[in-house]
């Protein structure tokens, strides 16, 4: 979701993850009843941009 410069949809997003302190991007995966399984901490994705799709896939695929 779109958290703008953590201006927008906050309250959509303080469920999941703190965006202030996890950074942006943030990737959270949820169990099929809504639940967190996990969430990047610390910037885990801060660098994205140059960050290759390998590393994102290896994320996805270690939790979902």
């Amino acid at each position: 979701m779109d958290v703008g410069e953590f201006d927008h949809n906050p309250d959509v997003a303080a469920p999941y993850v703190d965006v202030e302190t996890s950074g942006i991007p943030a990737l959270v995966v949820l169990d099929p009843s809504g639940r967190t399984r996990t969430a990047t901490k610390d910037g885990q994705f801060s660098n994205a941009r140059s960050m290759p799709a390998s590393a994102v896939d290896a994320f996805l695929k270690k939790w979902a």
